[in-house]
């Protein structure tokens, strides 16, 4: 029980990292199409 558990709460960190890192891409795109706008 516990490894599944262990495995689980990888799975959720794993994908929390990439949702984070999804964001942070996005957030930098448009910031630069502000940029190139200017």
């Amino acid at each position: 029980a516990e490894i599944v558990g262990s495995f689980v709460s990888n799975a959720i960190l794993s994908a929390y990292e990439q949702y984070k890192n999804n964001q942070l891409t996005k957030r930098n795109s448009e910031n630069d199409k502000l940029t190139l706008n200017k």
